[in-house]
């Protein structure tokens, strides 16, 4: 009975070990990525130096080996296939359901002047921020060198980009008249 008590236990830990839900998701600011949601396509692009400023530290970012849609509201629904390295990954466990890909292992993903975007077979619904597996060059305090990190910088869609841009068009028309 032990046996099989302990062997339940540890399969329960690596369960939760590969298990992602939006609660793993800590609150940083990346600096030095552009990312944003297309229709049904994530893409992300690393910058020469891409920086994390986490919990009042600033850390030099290695490389990005995951991307997820982040669902705070429930109303986000997905279906993906795997592309490559990258592995489709979901968890809707009730509220705060999370989709995206993520790699085997660290060394894979994108690093500084890479890009990549990856597509849903269907994505609906809203997600409320992205989030990221970031592997940083220098350790945590604590230890670790990766982080699942729900990024603060706003980044808008290309349609409010485009609503912004036709305001600011707006805008100027107006002076030049006056």
């Amino acid at each position: 009975m032990r046996a099989f008590v302990s062997g339940a236990l540890t399969l329960a830990f690596v369960g939760m070990a590969n298990a992602q839900s939006i609660s793993s998701f800590q609150v940083g600011q990346l600096n030095g990525i552009t990312s944003f949601r297309s229709g049904n396509t994530l893409s992300l692009t690393l910058s020469g130096t891409p920086t994390l400023n986490y919990n009042n530290t600033t850390y030099q970012v290695l490389n990005i080996f995951g991307m997820w849609a982040l669902d705070d509201t429930n109303d986000l629904s997905a279906t993906g296939l795997d592309s490559g390295d990258w592995k489709y990954h979901d968890n809707y466990a009730g509220q705060g359901g999370i989709a995206g890909w993520k790699t085997q292992n660290a060394n894979q993903g994108v690093y500084a002047g890479q890009s990549v975007s990856l597509t849903f077979a269907s994505l609906a619904g809203q997600e409320e921020a992205l989030g990221y597996h970031v592997r940083l060059t220098s350790n945590l305090p604590g230890g670790g060198n990766t982080l699942f990190i729900r990024n603060t910088a706003a980044v808008p869609e290309p349609a409010s980009l485009a609503a912004l841009g036709l305001g600011a068009a707006a805008l100027l028309r107006r002076l030049r008249k006056s």
